[in-house]
């Protein structure tokens, strides 16, 4: 039973100029009646205001609203608020995002008409930000021990505004913080440092990002790059094994013939591709029609995650299917010889032999069917039409031989 497409309302407070003065919060409506799954996009005044909380509640029945985003102040003032609104419509309280566009945006880029507080407010509304011009990114803003955000701004609004320029993306943040928290100058700190820091890494799918933050912890505690790829590989594969669903008797299907081997080679070496590849490179594989057991419904899988990394694919995948990954990425006949992500030329030596080993398999297969058909003494004319079709298959097939 399919269900159906969510339909969301979206509800953007001027908070009097709190918000008004700075972003353009027409604009920012105008903006979300064109997102996907949008039913109706709504500004006020003041959302707390009963007039307000009235009109979301005749949007939320009038639309057959089943989500709500509600973009204003911050939620410890007015989350309970907004989620009683919904429960009087008969929506479930839950159903509600609440968004700060007011500390986030007009506080940050105030006091005065920003584009770009209009810009990051658009952004920070819509649950996937990358899709508009202004790219999500975390930061984090360290505040005084004990300090609401909101407490900064009402006391000293330039100290706010300071403190966020002074923020820095989530994971420089989570480095500086191990590499203050063990003794780097031991091997001991700076195995504690990676244990930390390995699966915080890993989540970064720009390879040009990721070899940024390697490249400035291999600076900080004096190793090679090569060393802390090693660790992330590790990692990922602590993860993917402890992720099956049979950890401690985990049944090893041993490859069936020559060309599942190879094809067992290819896929470990598709699993161990740049996050920026995988699609790709699965995509090319499908083409191949791969013997290997499960092969077609994890590269289906693969090409529908587009760019994402490997242990975000595994959270999407079927238990059964999450083993059998497990199993091509710690492939131990191919493991203890890897030690790089895979060149686009290794690739393409590797997708060609397989290519050729498996269009050899199919001439195999094609020849021994036609000696079957030339040893009968006389054939129907379905099995003439059979042995033209299949003739006509080994020219195909010889011509890609080259």
């Amino acid at each position: 039973m399919e269900k159906n497409p969510p339909r969301i309302g979206i509800f953007v407070c001027e908070c009097g100029g709190n918000i008004g003065d700075v972003v353009d919060v027409k604009a920012v409506v105008e903006a979300a009646k064109n997102w996907e799954a949008v039913a109706v996009a709504k500004e006020h005044e003041y959302l707390c205001s009963k007039p307000a909380q009235e009109m979301i509640m005749q949007a939320i029945k009038k639309n057959n609203l089943d989500r709500v985003v509600v973009a204003s102040c911050t939620p410890r003032m007015h989350l309970a608020t907004f989620q009683s609104v919904l429960e009087r419509a008969g929506l479930n309280p839950y159903m509600l995002e609440f968004v700060n566009i007011r500390e986030q945006c007009s506080w940050a880029h105030g006091p005065k008409p920003s584009t770009e507080a209009t810009k990051k407010a658009i952004s920070v509304i819509t649950a996937e930000g990358k899709k508009h011009d202004t790219p999500m990114e975390l930061r984090v803003a360290v505040v005084p021990s004990g300090k609401d955000p909101a407490d900064l701004v009402a006391q000293d609004p330039g100290a706010w505004r300071e403190t966020v320029k002074a923020s820095v993306t989530a994971y420089d943040y989570l480095i500086t913080t191990a590499l203050k928290q063990y003794d780097i100058k031991t091997p001991s700190g700076k195995r504690q440092v990676m244990i930390d820091l390995a699966p915080v890494l890993q989540q970064v799918s720009h390879a040009v990002e990721r070899e940024h933050y390697i490249n400035r912890i291999s600076k900080a505690l004096g190793v090679s790059e090569a060393s802390i790829e090693q660790d992330l590989k590790r990692t990922i594969a602590q993860g993917l094994s402890t992720s099956s669903s049979e950890p401690e008797q985990k049944r090893k299907v041993e490859p069936s013939s020559v060309l599942e081997q190879l094809e067992r080679v290819t896929l470990f070496l598709l699993l161990h591709s740049p996050d920026d590849k995988r699609k790709e490179r699965a995509e090319e594989l499908l083409k191949l029609e791969l013997e290997t057991t499960s092969a077609a419904a994890i590269l289906k899988y693969i090409v529908k995650s587009d760019g994402q990394t490997l242990t975000s694919l595994r959270s999407k995948l079927p238990s059964d299917l999450s083993s059998v990954l497990a199993e091509w990425y710690l492939d131990d006949s191919q493991i203890e010889n890897f030690d790089h992500v895979t060149s686009e030329k290794e690739w393409r030596q590797v997708l060609k032999k397989l290519q050729v080993r498996a269009t050899n398999v199919q001439l195999a297969e094609i020849s021994r069917e036609l000696r079957e058909l030339d040893l009968r003494l006389e054939l129907t004319p379905e099995e003439t039409a059979r042995q033209a079709e299949l003739l006509r298959k080994v020219v195909e097939l010889q011509r890609t031989l080259g």
